[in-house]
């Protein structure tokens, strides 16, 4: 091919580019600069639907007041529907307010919209001249068609309640769902950012996050006093003699643990009923109160709710809090005889150091099982042939064991040590409720060790003697497992409304999602209406 049959050009980088590659990338740049255009004309339409669509940019909060004091008075005062319209201050006015999106309550503005104050004629909606936010809630400023009147309205969006009427019911049912999704101011304001609505100021949240707050502990804690009623009525039915409740413990921190560091600055503690499985009885201990802290340095501590209960060690929370729920039920007039949890020895001393000696401990499976576990993986470090496989068929056959030999001490000891025998085919000390070559020694193969063959490993299998027949002396207590899964599962959900990475034992915060946790665990999800039924509906609404 000769050099005239190719034609070229010097391209945007001084290279030679054949001409059919340069119009290919022409084409580029051109669609390119297309999309991009088209881009920036879609954002432009965006604006009136998102004003606050840049994220550089703030959204003005000139117009967004406290719900309960504006300039040293109430609201109320403020924008009586009976005043004037110049006693209105025109900085609280939003003078943009036909952007963004509000939540509303039809119903309510409909009834505003009935009549002037003055003339008693209808008013329009499309008469608005502003708005003034509080939280969710706010005023419209609606003037009269009425020539002869020409007066500014103020009708209110959402219903209110408390003293005078001041709080929007809106804000507080905002509270409510923030403690029960487990999520804070910043998450909340994302959410209404992303919707169009225009945020909620910090002091607003707080309030009413008070508010709600305290009556969800005092639902938790009616819910605990049924379940620990429900609990001691159904021992007593079981048993045929008034006895003593038998209930499983556990303790957990606000701060991940890695097992060598204890210092996390609140836990929080629960006792659940074996019988009726609810919560009977729960405490939180906080380390810190930021308003005591900032009170010290300016040498003024305003009254508050302080939640600080709490100087030891981390880890010495929870044998505390079971001491005192143990006393708690005591004073309710129930007796805790038997707790279930995990080998924390200094839990059980201190409950008969403290409180009484009859008081029984019962080992729980899951804990005992991780035990068993840690052993197997430190001596998987010595021998090769304990691979994953093989760990998992010995905890298997561990489980088994306790579960089928239940109750009976002498088939748990027989058991611990079948299982240094049985992996290598030895079954003199098998028994027929969990060994299957009992039953049939001619089909038996081992299906989950490798190549359904017996072990061979001799020095393993001392390791193995070794592990199990420390056990036998604890033959009594694995006997008698119980089970905290319970418990488990509600630090679960503790840790869904109180997440980790947040602090909130700060303040009254952490107290109020551990019984927002309690009350949804007892009752279920219809707490949060149970809410308002009994502070709600019955104060009277404005």
């Amino acid at each position: 091919m000769s050099s005239a049959t190719i034609r070229t050009v010097r391209g945007s980088g001084g290279r030679f580019q054949s001409k059919k590659v340069n119009h290919r990338c022409k084409n580029v740049k051109n669609f390119l600069a297309q999309k991009r255009q088209k881009t920036t004309e879609e954002s432009k339409s965006l604006v009136h639907d998102h004003s606050y669509q840049n994220c550089r940019g703030e959204f003005d909060i000139n117009y967004v007041t406290n719900e309960e004091i504006v300039d040293g008075r109430t609201h109320t005062d403020d924008v009586d529907t009976g005043a004037d319209d110049t006693e209105v201050r025109a900085s609280s006015i939003n003078q943009d307010y036909l952007e963004g999106r509000r939540i509303v309550e039809l119903s309510v503005i409909m009834k505003g919209l009935e009549a002037c104050s003055y003339c008693s004629l209808p008013l329009r909606l499309s008469s608005c001249i502003g708005e003034t936010l509080h939280g969710l809630g706010g005023w419209l400023h609606v003037l009269c068609d009425n020539p002869a009147c020409r007066r500014k309205n103020n009708v209110q969006t959402s219903k209110r309640h408390g003293p005078r009427g001041k709080i929007f019911d809106v804000n507080s049912k905002l509270a409510t769902g923030m403690i029960h999704a487990g999520i804070g101011e910043r998450q909340l304001n994302s959410l209404l950012s992303s919707l169009n609505i225009p945020p909620v100021t910090q002091p607003t949240l707080k309030h009413r996050e008070r508010e709600v707050g305290i009556v969800i502990e005092k639902i938790a804690l009616q819910s605990t006093d049924m379940a620990l009623e429900e609990e001691n009525v159904a021992t007593t039915t079981q048993s045929n003699i008034p006895h003593g409740v038998s209930a499983s413990v556990d303790g957990a921190w606000q701060t991940r643990g890695s097992g060598r560091a204890y210092n996390s600055l609140s836990g929080h503690c629960t006792m659940v009923g074996s019988l009726t499985g609810k919560v009977i009885s729960y405490d939180v201990r906080c380390k810190r109160c930021k308003q005591c802290e900032v009170g010290k340095k300016k040498q003024s501590i305003k009254q508050h709710d302080c939640r600080k209960n709490w100087s030891g060690s981390a880890k010495a929370m929870e044998s505390d809090m079971v001491v005192a729920m143990v006393k708690n039920c005591a004073k309710k007039s129930v007796t805790v005889e038997t707790i279930i949890g995990d080998e924390d020895a200094s839990t059980i001393s201190k409950l008969h150091h403290d409180v009484s000696f009859n008081i029984k401990k019962k080992s729980d499976s899951n804990h005992i099982k991780k035990i068993v576990t840690n052993d197997l993986y430190t001596v998987q470090k010595r021998h090769k042939q304990l691979s994953e496989r093989v760990i998992r068929y010995l905890l298997k056959c561990f489980n088994y064991m306790c579960h089928q030999c239940r109750g009976d001490t002498n088939q748990i000891r027989n058991g611990l040590k079948a299982l240094s025998r049985h992996p290598y085919g030895d079954h003199s000390f098998c028994n027929s409720k969990w060994c299957r070559y009992l039953k049939d020694p001619g089909s038996f193969r081992f299906k989950s060790l490798p190549y359904g063959r017996p072990l061979q490993d001799r020095q393993l299998q001392e390791s193995l003697q070794n592990i199990f027949d420390r056990f036998i002396p604890q033959a009594d207590k694995l006997a008698n497992l119980e089970s905290t899964q319970a418990n488990e599962s509600l630090n679960k959900s503790i840790a869904s409304k109180a997440p980790k990475s947040h602090f909130y034992s700060g303040s009254e915060s952490l107290n109020y999602r551990v019984s927002s946790a309690i009350a949804q665990k007892n009752i279920g999800h219809t707490y949060v209406a149970k809410y308002y039924i009994l502070e709600l509906l019955i104060k009277k609404s404005h």
